[in-house]
């Protein structure tokens, strides 16, 4: 019904399908019990930490900036009071951009091209560009990437080839019955593939029948043509 509310109880949230709110749904998909969703702070609620005057994640008590200090287990430390995350103009001496994630100075070429910032590089340098993506995407870290990596002799899990092919990196790939989407859980990864592989494996759709039959259509003209 329209403008009904999320059955979750003290859940006042709009109902988005199957009578829970965007926020519960996504637990229920993720195969997670329903717990509460922390109230949102109200706008211009400020960061917990002392002389810190930026406005706190809406469901945290900590800005951003130290949010991440805090999910990464580093000291918090202030934020530079002539510098603030995304400054692109901002270069020391000897011309770096500093990184506000792990707080180093280094070098441009250390940072991805983005074509919506100022200085047309990313904001966070490229180890910490892919620390966060891993996390966000496959609930990874880096370290985590090159475990499995290395368990399968340093290459592709399917072909073995240590080429990644037409990426930069291998591809991980995930279980899409489990999380049918680009991100996945930590139940659904199951590997470390080359670009040719993985996109092998979603043309097919995962389907083992598919698959079979691709081998036996290959095996057929194999022999045809021997």
């Amino acid at each position: 019904m329209a403008g009904s509310k999320c059955s979750f109880k003290e859940c006042n949230r709009k109902e988005l399908r199957q009578l829970l709110c965007r926020s519960h749904l996504e637990q229920h998909d993720r195969g997670q019990g329903l717990t509460p969703i922390p109230a949102r702070n109200p706008k211009g609620t400020l960061c917990l930490l002392e002389d810190c005057n930026e406005e706190a994640s809406p469901q945290t008590v900590f800005c951003f900036f130290h949010l991440d200090q805090k999910r990464h287990s580093r000291p918090f430390r202030p934020r530079s009071s002539n510098l603030r995350v995304g400054a692109a103009s901002v270069r020391n001496q000897a011309g770096e951009k500093r990184c506000p994630r792990c707080d180093r100075w280094l070098v441009e070429e250390q940072f991805y091209n983005c074509n919506s910032t100022r200085d047309k590089l990313q904001t966070y340098c490229k180890q910490c560009y892919r620390d966060a993506w891993l996390m966000l995407r496959f609930k990874m870290t880096q370290s985590d990437y090159e475990r499995v990596l290395e368990s399968q002799g340093g290459g592709c899990s399917i072909c073995h080839t240590k080429d990644t092919g037409s990426k930069p990196s291998f591809s991980i790939d995930h279980d899409r019955l489990c999380c049918p989407g680009d991100k996945a859980c930590e139940k659904c990864v199951r590997g470390i593939l080359c670009t040719r592989c993985n996109t092998g494996l979603g043309q097919a759709r995962d389907d083992v029948e598919i698959l079979t039959s691709m081998i036996g259509y290959l095996n057929y003209w194999r022999k045809t043509n021997a």
